[in-house]
């Protein structure tokens, strides 16, 4: 990260770890922690800064809340970068 961390999850098996920036964009990056290494990356570059990031306990969803004006949920399947 280039910016500081504003949020974190750890999937159910504590295989997955998300970490998330806010400014000056959404960044979020997916760490295996038995490596150790970054595997995945999203930019958010169209969203409002974010608030919170949760990851569901099997690890294949990422859902984070932006920032107003226009706060939102958005869903991120990982996994399938859907």
């Amino acid at each position: 990260h280039v910016s500081a961390i504003v949020s974190a999850a750890v999937s159910g098996d504590r295989r997955w770890l998300v970490t998330a920036e806010s400014l000056p964009e959404i960044f979020l990056i997916v760490w295996d922690t038995y490596t150790g290494q970054p595997v995945k990356y999203f930019n958010g570059s169209d969203q409002s800064g974010i608030i919170r990031v949760v990851i569901t306990a099997d690890g294949k969803s990422i859902a984070f809340l932006t920032d107003r004006p226009d706060q939102k949920v958005v869903v991120w399947r990982w996994m399938t970068n859907d």
